[in-house]
């Protein structure tokens, strides 16, 4: 997991690491390999590699994956953004893990070309979550530093630019999440607000792990979001399918990351006659917002993936079982709510916008400690 240092001015970190999930879903990919080269190959006996596919499966709930790996000593003295950073991971390695099992229960030695397209698909999305959960070559780590700053100019130039990023990165995320509402039936709207699926269709042994490691992966993102967002999304969720008000999301991102409050603060900060900080301290500032927009973009990043694992499952995979479908648009749009809150969130804590629990030491804690006394 990221680790940050601050050394001679300047933030070093390394990318995100969550070896549980890196390791554990090996076997999976390995066996959804095996059945998409099959099925591309057109051989006999889809269903031996479809048997190994749920074998490796079972391993992974077997391995731990349903109780949560027990933390270590080191686990747990990592900080909150870090564990939250895995968490996110594992989430989204569990969604493509749901993905690659739904679409090989699917595939036919007719090989459909549906299935087919959606079992590649489903296997490369698995192997890119994989990549971005595991260990990385060290020579990932890299330094974060800041544009020179000579003037305290230059430091609200870096300031309003990671402020603009937070901003246009959180407002993506949350636009392509309730875009990905659109292709839900009016009818299940309101089992998807209120997060209520109803019970697993009995269904083939292959499509219910399926089914389980999606359910698995929502509720893991579920309890990320804290509870006053949950209404806040829920209540864009309603105009945007009332109207698809996608010009409502910018103002309305704006507003819940308390943007304007946060532009006032910055502009009352610098007064005529008064005295700047040093050279030193603005560069050190700098430095800081650099790591911390870094930082920001990578987990956007894997909330942006998590979207669009979501929106394999609510598309493609729930076309290909109707029996399905119904549980599968609930349990997928709770999910992409629960993205849009966990984007929210996160955005509020790297400004520093009175989140109820802080993770970081974000753009206010920087400015108070580069320009205060």
């Amino acid at each position: 997991m990221a680790r940050f240092e601050l050394s001679s001015g300047i933030w070093v970190g390394a990318v995100p690491v969550s070896l549980g999930v890196f390791q554990e879903s090996r076997g999976i990919l390995l066996a959804g390999r095996e059945l998409d080269e099959a099925v591309s190959a057109g051989e006999e006996g889809i269903a031996t590699y479809q048997q190994q596919l749920l074998n490796a499966a079972l391993a992974w709930e077997a391995g731990g994956v349903v109780a949560g790996f027990e933390a270590s000593d080191d686990e747990k003295a990592r900080s909150s953004e870090e564990i939250l950073e895995d968490e996110l991971s594992e989430a989204l390695v569990e969604l493509e893990i749901g993905n690659v099992l739904l679409a090989g229960s699917a595939v036919t030695e007719t090989a459909e070309p549906a299935g087919s397209a959606a079992l590649a698909n489903a296997v490369d999305g698995l192997a890119a979550a994989r990549q971005a959960a595991g260990p990385q070559p060290s020579s990932t780590i890299r330094a974060f530093k800041g544009k020179d700053t000579k003037s305290p100019q230059d430091f609200f130039v870096a300031l309003s630019q990671f402020e603009a990023d937070v901003v246009a990165r959180t407002t993506g995320v949350v636009k392509h999440a309730l875009s990905g509402l659109g292709g839900i039936p009016a009818s299940q709207v309101q089992s998807v607000l209120r997060g209520v699926a109803s019970a697993m269709p009995d269904l083939g042994a292959l499509i219910q792990a399926g089914l389980r490691a999606v359910r698995r992966a929502v509720d893991k993102l579920t309890r990320l979001v804290p509870d006053a967002l949950h209404s806040t999304v829920g209540d864009w969720a309603k105009k945007w399918w009332g109207a698809h008000g996608a010009e409502q999301i910018d103002a309305a991102v704006r507003r819940a990351l308390s943007v304007d409050a946060l532009d006032r603060e910055i502009a009352g900060v610098f007064r005529p006659g008064g005295q700047l900080p040093r050279a030193e301290r603005l560069q050190g500032g700098s430095d800081e917002l650099a790591a911390l927009d870094e930082r920001h973009a990578r987990l956007a990043k894997t909330i942006e993936r998590i979207v669009s694992a979501l929106g394999q499952a609510l598309g493609p995979l729930a076309a290909l079982f109707p029996a399905a479908a119904a549980w599968i648009y609930v349990s997928g749009g709770s999910g992409l709510l629960a993205a849009a809150g966990i984007a929210i969130w996160v955005g509020r804590d790297y400004l520093d916008s009175e989140v109820p629990f802080a993770r970081v030491a974000g753009v206010r804690s920087i400015l108070a400690t580069t320009v205060g006394p």
